[in-house]
């Protein structure tokens, strides 16, 4: 509802709420640059997998799997994409 008029904006009612507090208004100049900076941290942490020892990962989009196995360790991937684990002595079933 408040989205729809033309004199309030996405930012500007939580950095109203920011300077009618006395000890969080010193933060309020910070808010417009802290919101992308939340969202872009957030995407990347999503965006990081690990594969524990002994086990490979393969990753999956939308229901369709990669023909490409993940080793143990910290992997970087699609941050939509989910990956399933599995004892290497086991045979995924793709």
């Amino acid at each position: 509802m408040f989205l729809s008029s033309s004199n309030n904006s996405f930012l500007s009612l939580p950095a109203s709420l920011l300077k009618n507090n006395p000890i969080l208004a010193k933060f309020a100049r910070y808010w417009p640059a802290a919101c992308p900076a939340v969202v872009l941290g957030g995407i990347a942490l999503a965006s990081v997998k690990q594969i524990d020892a002994g086990e490979v990962g393969v990753k999956k989009l939308f229901g369709q799997h990669s023909k490409r196995l993940l080793g143990s360790g910290l992997h970087f991937i699609n941050p939509l994409m989910d990956v399933e684990t599995g004892c290497k002595k086991h045979k995924l079933h793709l």
